[in-house]
């Protein structure tokens, strides 16, 4: 080593490394201009830098508005919404934060998470669910597929979405009500101890539910003008805002034109109270509230559920009747 020609050898070999890195860093560089200069890019700065998106609530609301301009409905995205919340809480607690940190493991561990969460009590399978249904828990993963779609394809980051799989869950058997059954259902609303206009709306619900097969949520939109006006079809906006046509008889007319005016003649006064009742809420819609408090807004789905709920305790049916069933 103290010869000098050994060390000039060894000097002149760390010259030539740093000549040939000096080499490569120029060649990266010139590559990365060019790359910078076909996407549009300003500076190879931008290139270089490494940016992490962060998981924050205010890309859940980009992610919300996104679907409500593909035409999601209102209520769909706000379903969404929750979803990715109830998703966002959970990945905050195992110490994920952007978008990039969102992998297999993670979602699997959601997914088990889920599994056994307990019914919450507002949930109408409270009694008869113990944890999260198997549909419940395949809704919420489908929600945070759709999320990493809208990443994939807007920002070009995050998980593959087409590699999430989803939890199976097993079809329910479809339930219906015979025509036997269908007359014992109108019977007994017909001899309900409720009120005059509790029976006539109850009645005409369940017919036009029967007669009709609408869903639940398009029987609770439904406007009074439908369905007296002169022809007999009425157009509806069904899922994914597909418009149907829905045929209706004389029956459920000369029953919502007598509806209609004991509901404007003589429900301005509470059969409850005996007071006079203040109108508010949507007066077009066909379904009301009656109640003093509510009177003139729209029934609610929990309502709906424990109407057949009542009626079915009425008539000793062992199984649980829903407004599904006159569908099918």
């Amino acid at each position: 080593f103290l010869y000098p020609t050994y060390f000039y050898k060894r000097l002149y070999k760390i010259q030539d490394f740093f000549a040939d890195f000096l080499h490569f860093l120029r060649s990266l560089v010139i590559i990365i201009f060019l790359y910078g200069k076909i996407n549009g890019q300003h500076s190879v700065f931008i290139f270089l830098s490494i940016k992490y998106m962060n998981f924050t609530k205010e890309l859940i609301d980009e992610f919300a508005r996104h679907y409500l301009a593909k035409g999601f409905k209102e209520k769909t995205v706000k379903w969404m919404v929750s979803h990715m919340t109830l998703f966002q809480n959970f990945a905050q607690e195992k110490g994920c934060t952007t978008i990039e940190q969102i992998w297999y493991k993670l979602i699997r561990d959601f997914i088990d998470k889920l599994r056994n969460t307990p019914t919450p009590k507002t949930s109408r399978y409270f009694k008869t669910n113990k944890f999260l249904s198997p549909k419940t828990v395949q809704h919420k993963i489908v929600t945070l597929r759709e999320f990493m779609e809208f990443m994939n394809n807007i920002y070009e980051i995050g998980l593959d979405y087409l590699k999430i799989e989803l939890p199976k869950a097993s079809l329910p058997q479809v339930g219906f009500l015979t025509e036997p059954e269908m007359e014992q259902l109108f019977g007994a609303i017909k001899n309900s101890d409720e009120h005059e206009e509790t029976k006539l709306r109850n009645l005409l619900f369940c017919k036009l539910a029967y007669c009709s097969g609408m869903r639940l949520s398009e029987l609770l939109s439904i406007k009074a003008h439908d369905i007296i006006k002169d022809w007999y079809e009425i157009s509806i906006i069904g899922k994914w805002g597909k418009i149907r046509p829905i045929y209706i008889n004389d029956e459920i007319k000369n029953l919502t034109r007598q509806y209609l005016e004991y509901r404007s003649e003589k429900n301005l006064i509470s059969p409850w109270s005996g007071h006079p009742r203040k109108l508010q809420g949507n007066w077009e819609l066909l379904f009301i509230r009656h109640d003093d408090y509510g009177f003139g807004n729209g029934l609610s789905k929990s309502t709906i559920v424990w109407m057949f709920q009542k009626y079915s305790e009425d008539l000793w049916w062992e199984r649980r009747v829903t407004c599904h069933m006159l569908r099918h």
